[in-house]
C-alpha cells in the first residue's frame, strides 16, 4: 500500500472511532478485518492522531481528504452531474452507520431523535473536515444559526483545535439572536440556554476560536432573529422596527445601508465569499412531535393561523430563516403569505446566497456551504439547490436518498 493511502486509512479508522464506533463497526465501514482495524487504531494513537480515546488530532489536509473518503462517492457524483458544476461544485454524502437497522420503526419518537442526533454528529464532523481543507486567509464568512451549525462549530474545535489553522477569516453572524423569541415567563432554563448556544453570533465565535484562534473584534448582531410577534401585537409596526434596526452600527456593518437588491460593497454581506448555513424542515404545529427549528412552530414567532397559512402556501422549510416553497425561494415583498411573513426576518435574503455562490464559481472561493441531515429537509434542500444558493452540499445518506426520490433525475 502506498504511504499516502496507508496514512489516509489510519486517519479514516481514527475518524470513525472518534464518532464512537466499535472496532467491529469500523471494520464493516472500511471493509477490513478487525485485526487490521486494531492495527490502524494503534498506529493512529502512536502518531498522535487520537488523543485519549475519541479526540482527533490530525493535520488539516488529511481531514479534508478523509471527508472525501467517507462520502458516498457514487451518489455525490450523481448530485454534482445533475446540478452541474456551475451550481453545485461539490457534494459530500455522509453514511450514517447504524448497526440496528429498523430501530426507528419500533422505537418511536425517542429512537428517531437518537438517530437524528447521530446523523447530525456525523454530518458535522464531515463539515468541519471540509472547512479545514478550504478555509484560507481573506475569507469573509457569514454564519447562520441552529442545532446543526452549533454541532459543526463544536466538531471544528474538536477536530482542528483552538486556533490551529491561524487563518485570517472574518466570521460574522447572518441573523440576530434567538433568545428574544422565547417567552421568559413560559420557557424552561434549558430553552434559554440553547437559544444562546444556537445563535449565529455564538456559532461564529466558536468558529473563530477554532480556525482563527482569536475572537477579538467579533461582530455581534444585537437584534432578534425575527421581529417578535408580541411587539406587533402590542401595536408596533414592522416599518418602525426596521427603522430602528437599520440604525444600529453592527447591523450597518453587516448589511450596509442598501437593500438585498443592491448590497453595500463595504458591508460584510457585500464582501461575503463564504457562507455556512443549513435548512429547516417544514413548519409544524405545537402538538406535532417532530423536531423543528426555533421559529417554525406556532407560538414562537408565528401564531397558529400563520403556521396554517404557511403550510397551506406550500412552505417546505426555511433557508437561513427564510421560508421557501418547493419551487422557489419566495421573495420578501408583498403579494404572498410567505413574502409577508418573511419580512419579519432580520437577516439575509436568498439573493445574498446566490451572489455568494456565483462569486465562488468566478473566483474559486468556498461559496455557500449547506450542511443538513434527515429526510424531512429534502424538499427545502432541493429548493435551495435549484435556485443556485448552494456551492457545497454536505448531507447524510438518508437526506440524499429522499432527495433522489423527490427528484427522479438524481437517481
Amino acid at each position: 500500500m502506498a504511504q499516502q493511502s496507508l496514512e489516509l486509512e489510519i486517519v479514516e479508522a481514527a475518524y470513525y472511532r472518534s464518532l464512537g464506533l466499535t472496532q467491529e463497526e469500523i471494520a464493516a465501514a472500511l471493509g477490513k478485518s478487525i485485526a487490521t482495524v486494531t492495527r490502524r487504531l494503534a498506529e493512529a494513537h502512536a502518531r498522535g492522531y487520537l488523543r485519549e480515546v475519541t479526540a482527533l488530532n490530525v493535520p488539516d489536509q488529511l481531514l479534508g481528504a478523509v471527508a472525501e473518503r467517507v462520502s458516498d462517492k457514487t451518489r455525490a457524483k450523481a448530485f454534482e452531474e445533475y446540478f452541474g458544476r456551475r451550481i453545485l461544485r461539490k457534494a459530500i454524502i455522509v453514511p450514517v452507520l447504524d448497526t440496528q437497522a429498523g430501530r426507528d420503526a419500533v422505537g418511536g419518537h425517542a429512537a428517531l431523535a437518537e438517530r437524528r442526533a447521530k446523523a447530525r454528529a456525523y454530518v458535522a464532523r464531515a463539515a468541519a473536515g471540509h472547512l479545514a481543507s478550504v478555509i484560507a486567509d481573506g475569507h469573509v464568512a457569514g454564519v447562520s444559526y441552529g442545532r446543526t451549525l452549533r454541532t459543526v462549530s463544536e466538531a471544528a474545535l474538536a477536530l482542528v483545535g483552538t486556533g490551529k489553522s491561524r487563518v485570517k477569516v472574518d466570521f460574522f453572524p447572518l441573523v440576530g439572536g434567538l433568545l428574544a423569541l422565547i417567552d421568559p415567563r413560559a420557557s424552561r432554563p434549558e430553552d434559554r440556554r440553547d437559544a444562546f448556544r444556537y445563535s449565529a453570533a455564538e456559532i461564529a465565535l466558536q468558529l473563530a476560536k477554532a480556525f482563527r484562534g482569536d475572537t477579538s473584534g467579533q461582530l455581534q448582531l444585537p437584534t432578534p432573529a425575527f421581529c417578535p410577534r408580541q411587539y406587533l401585537e402590542d401595536g408596533g409596526t414592522l416599518a418602525g422596527a426596521m427603522a430602528f434596526v437599520t440604525s444600529i452600527p453592527e447591523y450597518r456593518a453587516i448589511f450596509g445601508v442598501g437593500d438585498h437588491h443592491h448590497r453595500d460593497p463595504d458591508s460584510r454581506i457585500g464582501q461575503m465569499n463564504m457562507a455556512i448555513t443549513s435548512v429547516g424542515g417544514p413548519p409544524v404545529r405545537v402538538d406535532d412531535q417532530r423536531e423543528t427549528g426555533w421559529y417554525s412552530k406556532e407560538d414562537v414567532v408565528f401564531d397558529s393561523k400563520e403556521i396554517d397559512a404557511l403550510i397551506e402556501a406550500g412552505a417546505v422549510g426555511d433557508f437561513c430563516g427564510h421560508f421557501i416553497t418547493e419551487g422557489q425561494m419566495e421573495g420578501s415583498g408583498s403579494g404572498s403569505v410567505l413574502g409577508e411573513l418573511n419580512q419579519r426576518l432580520i437577516g439575509p435574503h436568498p439573493m445574498d446566497f446566490q451572489r455568494c455562490a456565483e462569486k465562488a464559481h468566478r473566483e474559486n472561493t468556498p461559496g455557500v456551504i449547506l450542511v443538513a441531515h434527515s429526510a424531512d429537509k429534502a424538499a427545502a434542500t432541493l429548493s435551495a439547490l435549484k435556485n443556485g444558493c448552494v456551492s457545497t452540499l454536505i448531507v447524510d445518506d438518508a437526506l440524499a436518498r429522499r432527495m433522489q426520490e423527490l427528484e427522479p433525475g438524481l437517481s
